[in-house]
């Protein structure tokens, strides 16, 4: 665990310096938005109903701030979960921040504490987390590396990542479609782990805030990731 916050810490001290000699001319966030997403699926053969939040902000120039925030049901049992997201970002060329989270389910409880970054390349988002978490599964770190292909600006977002926490490898998909109705898109999920361990989820989410494409949304608005 010590390890882990060290290596997030220099991590996060590298490029907090990088990001404040970039010069940039554009917002950490462009203005207030917020988006709401309602999804289903199997968790290991388990049935699950999500309705999640998030809400971004402008705390200055170049920094912005990100709530999240979950309610569910998995096996007829609730789950719940809060975080949030304090980062720096240039939407012409990278994000850089720290990300805290909590999760609840079946009386079990997870913390997270660690980083984030992502860099811009035309259509190609490159995204990661590190950090360390702790709770009744133990203390671990945990961390995630995806890259994020946009087919079309205002149609299509393709991605694949890796993640590793409790001692697990967790591979995953995803996709998301922004159709012409106002900012509502279409997504799925899915993934498996290590262990035998799957997931597969779609839904709907509509973003509130300016109309603009899905790849501006993601750079200029809401994260690509979040802290759930």
């Amino acid at each position: 665990m010590e390890q882990t916050l060290r290596l997030t810490g220099i991590m996060l001290l590298l490029t907090l310096s990088v990001a404040a000699n970039a010069e940039t001319g554009n917002p950490a966030v462009s203005v207030p938005n917020g988006n709401v997403d309602l999804f289903g699926g199997l968790v290991d053969g388990e049935g699950t109903l999500n309705l999640s939040g998030h809400y971004t902000f402008p705390l200055a120039s170049y920094f912005g701030a990100q709530f999240d925030g979950l309610y569910g049901q998995r096996d007829s049992r609730g789950i719940y979960s809060a975080g949030g997201h304090l980062f720096w970002r240039n939407p012409e060329y990278a994000l850089i921040g720290l990300t805290a989270s909590y999760l609840q389910h079946r009386s079990t409880d997870l913390w997270r504490i660690g980083g984030e970054g992502e860099m811009y390349w035309n259509q190609i988002t490159l995204a990661g987390q590190l950090g360390s978490q702790s709770g009744d599964l133990g203390d671990d770190g945990y961390g995630r590396i995806d890259a994020h292909y946009y087919l079309a600006e205002d149609l299509l977002m393709l991605s694949a990542g890796v993640g590793r926490f409790d001692h697990r490898t967790v591979w995953s998909g995803d996709a998301e479609y922004l159709t012409d109705l106002g900012g509502l898109s279409l997504f799925a999920t899915g993934g498996r782990g290590g262990n035998g361990d799957y997931f597969a989820l779609g839904g709907i989410r509509y973003y509130f805030g300016a109309k603009k494409s899905l790849l501006l949304r993601h750079r200029e608005d809401a994260l690509t990731s979040t802290s759930l």
